[in-house]
Formats: C-alpha cells, sequence, structure tokens
C-alpha cells in the first residue's frame, strides 16, 4: 500500500470522525457501508431541507470505503443510504409531505454523491421499501421476542423507533453484506467511545446509546460503529444573539438557521461565518482539499475558486456558498 494514501486517508478520519481510528477493515466479506438519514424530530417534527453537515458523513463513509478498497484491491464496496420516510409517516408526519421532503433530500444528495465518486458506487433506498421485504419483516418480528426490547417496551416515546432501528442494522449486516454503520454524535458522547458503558447507563438518547442497544439486542452481530462528529445549528436567543450548538447533520428547522443545500439557483450569499462556525468547517475544508490533490473526489466537490490562502474565514465562507448550490450548480435542470 502506498504510505503516503494510507497517511491521507488516516489523517482525514481523524479530522471527520471520533473513532476512525479504531475501526477494524473487514477482510474479503462484510465491505458495504450503511448510513441512516432521518426527517423527523419528536420536538420540531418533518425537517425542512437537507444541511451541508450531512457532508462530513458521507465523507467519512467515501473515505473508509476507499481503506477498505485498498485493503481489499479485489473487493467490492458500497454505501447504502437509507431515507427514513416511512419512519416520519409513523411518527405523525403526512405522506404527501414526506414525500416532497424526499425528494427534495434525493435531488440535493445526487450531485454530493457525484463529487464524492459515490454515484456508481452507492445506493439510495427508502424505509418504506426496505418494509416491504420479508427478509426484513422477519427480523422485526424476531427482534421483538428479545428481553431487551421486551424491557424497552414501556418506553413509548423510544420503543418504536429503537425496534426499527435495530431491525435495519440488522438486515443491512445479514442480507446487505454491511460490515459498518456511519452515524453521528456530539461532543459529549464521545468521551463514553472508549468504555464499555451499557445503553441503560448514556444519559443522551443519540446514536451511540441506539446503538449500544442494539449492540445488546444482536450480541452475535460483528457489525462497526463509526461516528462522524456532530453538525451545527445557528438558533438566536430572545436577544438576537446566535447561540451556536452540535445538531443533527441531516434535519434542519426554521428557528435553526442551518446551511441547507438548495434545490434552486439562489443569488443571495452567508455571510461572513462567526469564528466557531470558522473553526468547524475549516478541518473539513482542509480533509477536501486534500482529498481532492490525490484524486480520491472530484474536483467539483471543492473548486480551488473557494481557497483563499491567506484568509481562512473567506475559504470557509466561499465554500459554504458553493456546497449551498451545489445542486445547482452541477445541474441546472433542477
Amino acid at each position: 500500500m502506498n504510505i503516503a494514501h494510507e497517511d491521507i486517508l488516516k489523517q482525514s478520519l481523524s479530522q471527520l470522525t471520533y473513532n476512525g481510528e479504531h475501526i477494524q477493515i473487514p477482510q474479503r466479506e462484510k465491505l458495504n457501508l450503511y448510513m441512516g438519514i432521518g426527517l423527523w424530530s419528536v420536538t420540531n417534527r418533518l425537517s425542512i431541507g437537507l444541511p451541508i453537515d450531512v457532508l462530513q458523513m458521507l465523507l467519512s463513509a467515501a473515505v473508509l470505503r476507499s481503506k477498505m478498497l485498498e485493503a481489499n484491491p479485489q473487493g467490492i464496496s458500497k454505501v447504502i443510504i437509507l431515507i427514513a420516510d416511512s419512519m416520519a409517516v409513523d411518527e405523525g408526519a403526512e405522506k404527501k409531505e414526506v414525500s416532497r421532503i424526499v425528494s427534495i433530500y434525493r435531488r440535493c444528495l445526487e450531485p454530493l454523491l457525484d463529487a464524492l465518486k459515490l454515484t456508481e458506487n452507492s445506493q439510495v433506498i427508502l424505509s418504506s421499501d426496505l418494509a416491504r421485504l420479508a427478509e426484513y419483516q422477519e427480523i422485526l418480528l424476531s427482534l421483538e421476542q428479545t428481553p431487551v426490547l421486551q424491557t424497552l417496551k414501556e418506553d413509548q416515546e423510544h420503543y418504536r423507533y429503537i425496534h426499527t432501528q435495530t431491525a435495519i442494522t440488522r438486515y443491512m449486516h445479514l442480507h446487505q453484506n454491511v460490515g459498518v454503520k456511519v452515524g453521528w454524535i456530539c461532543n459529549d458522547s464521545s468521551q463514553q467511545l472508549d468504555h464499555s458503558i451499557e445503553h441503560e447507563l448514556l444519559k443522551n438518547w443519540d446514536e451511540l446509546k441506539f446503538d449500544r442497544i442494539g449492540k445488546a439486542v444482536c450480541s452475535d452481530s460483528r457489525i462497526q460503529y463509526l461516528y462522524a462528529k456532530a453538525g451545527l445549528k445557528q438558533p438566536k436567543t430572545s436577544t438576537g444573539q446566535v447561540n451556536i450548538m452540535e445538531g443533527c447533520p441531516y434535519t434542519a428547522y426554521d428557528m435553526h438557521n442551518r446551511y441547507l443545500f438548495k434545490v434552486e439557483r439562489d443569488r443571495n450569499t452567508i455571510l461572513k461565518p462567526l469564528r466557531k462556525v470558522v473553526n468547524h468547517w475549516r478541518p473539513i475544508v482542509k480533509v477536501c482539499v486534500l482529498l481532492k490533490a490525490n484524486g480520491i473526489v472530484k474536483d467539483t466537490l471543492l473548486p480551488g475558486s473557494c481557497i483563499h490562502k491567506t484568509n481562512d474565514v473567506a475559504t470557509v465562507q466561499l465554500s459554504l456558498n458553493y456546497w449551498t448550490n451545489l445542486p445547482t450548480i452541477n445541474n441546472e435542470t433542477i
């Protein structure tokens, strides 16, 4: 293996994720990766659009896939992206509105996957399609009888989601050759990654807790979990101050002031970002530049015109403006 290339992938994963260096690369089998994109929040309901923060999860998947293929040069690996449409409907979203949002998400993902060289090596599916499969239904039914899920049935707020997500992950591992699930967590939860803490003791209801429950339910599973860093939301306080905080990379709501992929050309530009925003996006920009320079991603992921060598604020501002308009830049028919 080319050492320089190996170092590039290792360095990129360390910038994008909390635990990329601990993932054991599968040999010969289970080379596919899976990530889920939700549309619904119990608190804020249906998402209004796809934040550009999802780029960090997709970059993580693309880099890890490259590592897998370096170790398995004759192998085949793809990234499976599941959009949780039926899960949103089950939680109370209107089916017509969910279909509209799914269409937006699909249109936004297309040019992004192309820029990451994943168009031919990815598959976007819906949870509603998965629900029609006999193999998935068998798993769903069998998991319902497990002691862990029987215990959790009293938790009406989380039980359905836990049951469904665990079944999806199990299906992906058993029937879609998936060896790694790509998710995200906040910095708080990253402190728990190196410890074998039982799911009952994890205070945050995030992907780390859900995945620990999944491991408890399916104790024989060898699937691994890669955790990308959270996105950013920028809600304003009652006094008009911007309160920057971590947020889900794939759902957005009006009050959170997220940077969204546009489905129509937008001449409005993102204003000079705050320093905390710059500090968050700077390493992501550097990873994109590094991957592009080594041919791992396409030039369209981040053109050279976005890079200001002596001004990182300008670089981040130009990059954010480019990414939010990515669907229209590469596809004028949208």
